[in-house]
């Protein structure tokens, strides 16, 4: 392994493999040994006859003879060059992957931010078009590209939040507010926009909370949303809110699809989505 023969080792000190600034590492090992103390797998490096420093797993055991008495030391070392370099491979990838993901969200920042501009200007140009075609039949396919171009800035917004997230960006405005009213109101715009779905609201009053106020109303917004999407046929959703001692309890039960236990774990992973029939319904799992 040091590339030295028998004649060059027989009868030499052992420092004739070790670095000048790995000495110690072998006056600790010495000690363990007299003490009868056995060294399991110790990493080090040592330096062959070329000079070449090599990596390797030391593994020490104490000799004793028939009295028990330590009267030398049993070494094995073991090449670990590969392993480490491995392992500095590894290192190296993972901080890449760190960088590209700065980079990443740095970029969906960017676009999300470049792409408000012109979809502005589209929506307010739609609604110029359908004031001026008030009185024609065409002005379904002006509400029909609206609606698209709202879904389209809705999932920007979305695209904007994650990526503040990511990057540590996110700012939250604390206010105490009755999280009862705030998610009857959204049960009310909910239902007003799902007609083939009956919304039941049980809650108490006067359960406050301090928190931020506009992302709590995200997360019902988009339950509700989850809710009535993966439930095709009519039916009723349930939501609750109420309180256990310090807990606030918020539950939407629904009829739909459901989601298969196995995936259960997975749902809070971003863009995630569950395969099989969920597939069929359109989303990127960003909610």
């Amino acid at each position: 392994m040091f590339g030295y023969t028998e004649e060059e080792a027989i009868g030499k000190h052992i420092s004739i493999i070790i670095p000048p600034d790995r000495i110690e590492e072998e006056t600790l090992i010495i000690e363990n040994i007299r003490n009868g103390n056995k060294v399991d797998h110790f990493e080090t490096e040592r330096i062959s006859k070329d000079g070449t420093i090599k990596n390797i797993s030391v593994t020490v055991s104490p000799i004793k003879n028939k009295r028990g008495i330590i009267i030398g030391a049993s070494k094995t070392a073991r090449d670990i060059s590969l392993k480490i370099e491995a392992e500095k491979q590894k290192e190296l990838f993972t901080q890449r992957l760190k960088e590209l993901n700065v980079y990443k969200d740095e970029f969906m920042i960017m676009a999300s931010h470049e792409l408000k501009t012109p979809l502005t200007i589209i929506t307010a140009n739609l609604q110029i078009l359908k004031l001026l075609l008030e009185n024609e039949a065409h002005t379904v396919f002006v509400d029909k590209t609206r609606k698209q171009t709202l879904k389209l800035s809705n999932l920007i917004g979305n695209l904007f939040e994650v990526s503040n997230i990511q990057a540590g960006r996110l700012v939250l405005n604390i206010t105490s507010f009755d999280i009862g009213a705030l998610v009857k109101e959204v049960v009310a715009n909910m239902q007003q926009t799902s007609k083939n779905h009956r919304i039941i609201y049980t809650y108490k009053s006067g359960i406050i909370v301090s928190a931020d106020c506009y992302k709590l109303e995200q997360v019902v917004v988009n339950l509700l949303n989850n809710a009535i999407k993966y439930m095709p046929e009519p039916g009723e959703i349930n939501v609750k809110v109420e309180n256990d001692e310090n807990i606030i309890i918020f539950q939407v039960t629904d009829h739909g699809i459901g989601i298969p236990e196995k995936d259960i774990e997975k749902i809070f992973q971003r863009f995630y989505r569950v395969s099989g029939s969920a597939s069929s319904f359109t989303g990127s799992g960003i909610g």
